[in-house]
């Protein structure tokens, strides 16, 4: 394994004063000195400094206290990209941990994973980064300012480093540059019983470093949602306006989603206006999509039918549930019998040009007929497993009653003929819509099926379907 850290030590800075500041600026946290900017370093003010003593050397010197809430969502970001080059990924502080060995053969090799991740993480902003065979040892290396490392000349490194690279406690750091220990090496030579018992931590700390002790990280897993917000440039009324912030949205959805392997099945637009209230559009999709470009067709779809109320501001697409991607197996031949997804496309665009006037139907565990079914979202699978009998595809809720000649139920004047039954169906006695019926296939002199029931009731006789 390998490890590679990318170090951000200016986080708590560029968090709290966003762009770049002309007066001395500081991070405050606990009383003391957390991040300077280049203007109050060359001043002589140091992180990990008391304000005291900050304020005394520069007067004018900018404080503001650590925001660690925007520091974590600014991690997490990085942490999420970071998946397009692994899926081991850990946050240590203001600092990430990616493993990068598995990956090395498919970005051209070490050195080229290592520029297109700093490229892609670390163009933007201060970062250190170190390599090394192990998490915590490439994390030490990094903050000690350390750049590359093979598994050969570790160790040597690892001891020249100062002993603030390691991540300890303030006081602990204190105590040990008190006894004169300057270097991380100062401590390697020590005897270990006797440092294990004034720093019982430290030991443990260079056996997981060398990777002689097992060193198990919390890995970062992204967060399953996706919510971001564009503000137009001038309001619109149309989807022609729309659909460059739309499709902005949409392709930053794709990153995120082939980031972490995951796909959509549902989306939320929301559409803000001046003065009325927000317009909020949910699309439902028959199959999971990734691709920017469906969804762009789909959203077409439904906002070209939608009525707005007001001109619109801004736009904020939304998702909360991610689901994983599935694997298939493609066709050897394009253009083939047998290929997938095409019923899912066209359910998804009736779906967004109709809205909720379309729907799947889902068989219930319900012998009653009027219950057996249920609603469904199309392109959902009913669960239930329960066997039907022949049903008519016509069916009429409420069933229509039929008339008598001479004991015999007729349909608009033409008797009708008992065949196939009787089906006995007697359920429902728990929940207060009980019934008990006698189900028939009766015919017509034309050959008509209908399907018909006698209530054992009142020997009453009623039309439930039709057969086509």
């Amino acid at each position: 394994m390998y490890w590679l850290c990318l170090y951000f030590h200016a986080v708590p800075l560029e968090t709290c004063f966003p762009g770049s500041a002309r007066v001395p600026c500081a991070v405050a946290e606990g009383g003391y000195v957390a991040a300077v900017n280049d203007i109050a370093a060359k001043a002589g003010i140091r992180a990990g400094g008391t304000l005291e003593s900050a304020l005394a050397v520069s007067p004018a010197l900018q404080i503001r206290p650590r925001d660690r809430s925007r520091e974590v969502a600014w991690l997490h970001e990085r942490a999420a990209r970071a998946f397009s080059f692994t899926s081991m990924v850990s946050i240590s502080g203001t600092s990430l941990l990616l493993e990068i060995g598995g990956s090395e053969r498919l970005f051209g090799g070490r050195r080229c994973l290592v520029e297109q991740i700093s490229q892609a993480l670390a163009s933007d902003t201060a970062c250190r980064h170190a390599g090394a065979p192990t998490a915590l040892g490439a994390l030490c290396l990094a903050r000690g300012g350390f750049t590359g490392c093979t598994t050969s000349d570790f160790r040597q490194r690892f001891a020249a480093l100062a002993i603030t690279a390691l991540p300890l406690p303030r006081a602990t750091l204190q105590r040990l540059g008190d006894l004169g220990m300057r270097q991380v090496g100062d401590c390697l030579r020590l005897p270990r019983e006797g440092l294990r018992r004034r720093f019982p931590e430290l030991p443990d700390l260079f056996d997981r470093a060398h990777g002689t002790r097992l060193d198990p990280l919390p890995l970062y897993a992204p967060v399953p949602r996706f919510e971001e917000r564009i503000d137009l440039p001038s309001a619109v009324w149309t989807w022609t306006g729309l659909q460059p912030a739309v499709d902005h949205l949409l392709c930053r959805l794709e990153t995120a989603l082939r980031r972490c392997a995951h796909a959509v099945d549902c989306l939320e637009l929301e559409l803000s206006h001046r003065h009325a209230a927000p317009t909020s559009l949910k699309l439902q999709f028959a199959r999971p999509h990734t691709g920017a470009r469906m969804l762009s067709l789909l959203c077409q779809e439904r906002l070209q039918a939608e009525q707005l109320p007001e001109a619109v501001e801004s736009v904020v697409l939304r998702t909360t549930v991610l689901r994983p991607m599935e694997g298939s197996n493609g066709q050897l031949f394009p253009g083939g019998p047998g290929q997938e997804g095409v019923e899912g496309d066209l359910l998804d665009h009736l779906q967004a040009r109709l809205r909720d006037r379309i729907h799947g139907l889902a068989r219930t565990d319900d012998h009653r007929p009027e219950r057996a079914f249920r609603n469904l979202t199309p392109g959902m699978k009913s669960l239930s497993e329960m066997p039907i009998s022949v049903r008519p595809l016509w069916f009429l809720h409420p069933a229509q009653r039929l008339s008598l000649r001479h004991k015999q139920p007729s349909y608009q004047g033409r008797p009708l003929y008992l065949g196939a039954g009787p089906e006995r169906i007697e359920s429902g006695w728990w929940d207060g819509g009980d019934i008990a019926r006698d189900y028939f296939i009766a015919h017509d002199r034309s050959g008509a099926r209908f399907w018909i029931f006698n209530d054992l009731r009142n020997g009453q006789w009623f039309l439930q379907g039709i057969f086509a």
